[in-house]
């Protein structure tokens, strides 16, 4: 089975320049070949018609040279070195022309830069060195010789500062043609190392997900009924276990709790990640989702000696258009460590229906204000990122793994919505908003 050639550049975009200038070089010979001659009695140019044996022979190199590069790209094969010869003989025939129009004194002289410039497109320093030299010979020879025709009268300032100019145009053409042209090169070459780490990571990025969805599912199972049979026996299904068993079950039974959440929120990451998260929306009130959080939490708040309240606003307040288990989760999430980084006084949760925030605008914002710990600039910056934990987060709740802000700035991006945070300081509380889009 064959496999579709990829475009390569530089080195296919070097090759196609190259085709198409000695394919352009061979139409344009032709035709001095033909005309040459009528140009010359109809314009009363000489010269021109001398022109033919030149043409002629560039006419032959060229064909040459087409023939072979096209050749070769039939194989499949390089062809600089056809284009190293192609542009050392150009220069010679640009060097051939220019003396045959006046000279390196005359107008054509400065045809010779792109003989320079074509020879830095082959990106070899050689090739640029030798038409550069080239072009310093036949400078330096016809200036010498002037000077022998004219017994070197013609010598001086001026002529010597002119033979100076064109020296060091010729060497800085050259110079600056080939260190750009370098350049671009390795800029390339630097761009195609970042695409090629950029592609393995990605493939690396996948297997991680993989893995850690395999692992969740397979850690999700045994936690369940883990789960299962420590709240039986809480129950006393299976009896009454002893009194001294009591506490160490219910503490087995917390930290099932926890491991149950950091899989479904490993599970929730890898989805993300992957994109099989799917939004199932439906029209539901969205205060009813905050009481019933509060509902299941107020035996924790109760048990640490805080408050935890709601403000509701006094107007209606329209149902949204929402994923209801996932906002319940982000609800969740962001209370529970509200509790967890408050040791005094409470948490106050606010469903804001006001002017700022408004039906008419399309957007509701629920408001979770705590006294707790509260969290620096730094810490605020970098809160919604996977696997992220302020001090304070490392202090007071060890067993968290700094997923459930990730998770939730997710659930409410597939909302089009926002979440954020703020804090005047450390010891000075926190306040999280959810803003959500009513339709």
């Amino acid at each position: 089975m064959t496999t579709k050639r990829k475009f390569n550049f530089p080195a296919d975009a070097h090759d196609i320049v190259m085709i198409a200038r000695t394919g352009i070089e061979f139409v344009v010979f032709v035709f001095f070949i033909y005309f040459a001659p009528s140009i010359s009695l109809f314009f009363g140019f000489p010269q021109l018609a001398g022109l033919q044996y030149g043409v002629s022979a560039a006419l032959f190199f060229s064909v040459i040279f087409l023939a072979l590069t096209v050749i070769q790209r039939i194989k499949n094969e390089p062809i600089k070195l056809i284009t190293y010869f192609e542009s050392v003989i150009d220069a010679v025939l640009i060097i051939w022309l220019i003396f045959i129009f006046g000279g390196m004194n005359g107008p054509f002289f400065f045809f010779f830069f792109l003989a320079i410039m074509e020879a830095a497109f082959t990106f070899n320093i050689w090739v640029v060195l030798a038409v550069i030299l080239m072009g310093i010979f036949s400078t330096v020879g016809e200036y010498i010789f002037q000077l022998y025709v004219t017994s070197f009268e013609s010598l001086n300032i001026l002529s010597s500062f002119i033979l100076f100019f064109r020296l060091v145009t010729i060497s800085l053409i050259g110079y600056y043609s080939h260190s750009f042209l370098t350049s671009v090169k390795k800029e390339q070459k630097t761009a195609r190392k970042l695409r090629l780490a950029y592609e393995e990571l990605k493939k690396l990025d996948r297997a991680k997900s993989e893995f850690v969805s395999i692992a969740s599912h397979q850690l999700r199972t045994p936690l369940t009924a883990i789960k299962g049979y420590i709240s039986m026996m809480l129950e006393k299904i299976y009896g009454d276990p002893p009194q001294k068993m009591k506490k160490p079950l219910e503490n087995i039974y917390a930290s099932n709790e926890r491991l149950i959440r950091l899989v479904n929120d490993l599970l929730n990451v890898s989805r993300i990640e992957a994109g099989r998260m799917k939004v199932e929306k439906e029209k539901v009130a969205i205060e009813n989702i905050v009481f019933s959080v509060i509902e299941e939490l107020k035996n924790t708040v109760k048990e640490k000696g805080i408050y935890l309240k709601t403000e509701k606003s006094q107007k209606a307040l329209p149902q949204v258009s929402i994923d209801r288990n996932k906002i319940r989760q982000v609800i969740m999430n962001l209370i529970d460590n509200a509790i967890r980084y408050t040791n005094k006084g409470g948490i106050t949760v606010g469903i804001k229906n006001s002017e700022s925030v408004s039906a008419q605008a399309g957007k509701i914002q629920i408001i979770i204000k705590d006294t707790g710990e509260g969290m620096t600039k730094e810490e605020i910056n970098h809160l919604f990122e996977s696997f992220s934990r302020g001090k304070a987060g490392t202090r007071f709740w060890t067993e968290g793994a700094g997923l459930g802000l990730y998770v939730a700035k997710k659930f409410v991006d597939m909302h089009n919505g926002k979440i954020w945070a703020e804090s005047p300081g450390k010891e000075k509380g926190s306040t999280f908003y959810i803003e959500l889009p009513i339709k």
